[in-house]
């Protein structure tokens, strides 16, 4: 029995504040402080780089006209589109044809101003040539996610699956990654590509891009370099 004026001493053991949700906090934190654009998507990335003139002939406030020039390259000819546009508060609507007869549609659809769903298809005479793609993108405050699946089958487990993430590193650098999975599998290609895009001014940009592709009997690189 503890006397009068003496006092209980009871072991205590040092806590942790430290949780889950408090790092993903202050990582949330540091990236906001940071204030990073966004980086935009892989394929507008790439896209940047290749040469093309568009000419549009707005119709009414919905619907639009396109003439689209491209200027091809080692591997793909020269080629000429007439499109036509309906767009929508959400929607969006393109249908195409070119040169060689290729039907093409296209469909976006909003639903917010960070995620959006894609699908295209394409119809065409050449056998194993026809295509159909669904995507999700999702464009963060500096980061963006993209999955697309190319002619997807279930039933005969067949098809193309890319999951893609890039993320600003610093106000002018942002690093990313992708990957493919593809079924049945074709012959083993490894494949290496780098894209770069300055706009220099309002009326100067600057672009290229590499492309090197490795196989057992395969070994091609292609470079393009654009300035507009």
């Amino acid at each position: 029995m503890a006397g009068l004026g003496e006092k209980k001493l009871t072991k205590t053991t040092p806590s942790t504040s430290w949780s889950l949700s408090s790092l993903l906090n202050g990582i949330a934190e540091y990236r906001e402080k940071l204030n990073l654009p966004n980086p935009g998507t892989f394929e507008g990335l790439h896209r940047e780089v290749k040469g093309r003139a568009d000419l549009t002939r707005v119709l009414s406030q919905n619907l639009q006209v396109t003439h689209s020039f491209s200027m091809g390259s080692a591997l793909t000819p020269p080629m000429y589109n007439f499109g036509a546009a309906y767009i929508g508060t959400k929607s969006f609507l393109h249908g195409t044809i070119d040169t060689d007869g290729t039907l093409s549609a296209r469909m976006n659809y909003a639903w917010n101003a960070k995620n959006v769903t894609k699908i295209q298809a394409h119809i065409t005479s050449v056998p194993g040539h026809s295509m159909l793609q669904l995507e999700q993108d999702y464009q963060g405050s500096d980061y963006s996610i993209n999955y697309k699946t190319i002619n997807p089958s279930p039933v005969e487990n067949t098809g193309i699956y890319i999951l893609s993430y890039i993320q600003s590193v610093t106000q002018k650098l942002a690093l990313g990654v992708e990957t493919v999975y593809q079924k049945p599998t074709p012959d083993k290609i490894g494949t290496i590509q780098a894209s770069y895009f300055q706009k220099i001014n309002e009326k100067v940009e600057f672009g290229t891009e590499l492309q090197i592709l490795v196989g057992r009997e395969r070994r091609d690189a292609l470079c393009t370099v654009v300035c507009s």
